[in-house]
């Protein structure tokens, strides 16, 4: 998936608090009728998996992810899939009070 396939949303690329955030990708209109086919998952540093919520509507997909006390400290990870051959991968840092 090249970095022209979507526009990435209030992605941090720092969290300092326990809470919940969300982000939003804003997908290319020439790459993508709709969001239906993206498939998201997030991990933490020790990968283990994240509480997320994802929604699509039209190209726009909004991903809602907790931050609490089972969550690592260090990189996390999301991974960004179009259907099973493209993949994308976003990070950001969690540090923990």
């Amino acid at each position: 998936m090249s970095v022209e396939s979507f526009i990435v949303q209030g992605l941090r690329e720092t969290y300092h608090e326990l809470g919940e955030y969300s982000f939003k990708l804003v997908l290319n209109p020439r790459r993508f009728a709709n969001g239906h086919g993206v498939s998201l998952s997030l991990v933490d540093s020790d990968r283990k998996p994240m509480a997320a919520d994802v929604r699509c509507w039209g190209r726009k997909v909004t991903c809602t992810f907790v931050i609490d006390g089972t969550v690592s400290d260090g990189i996390s990870y999301v991974r960004v899939k179009n259907g099973s051959s493209e993949e994308k991968v976003l990070t950001f840092w969690v540090i923990k009070p």
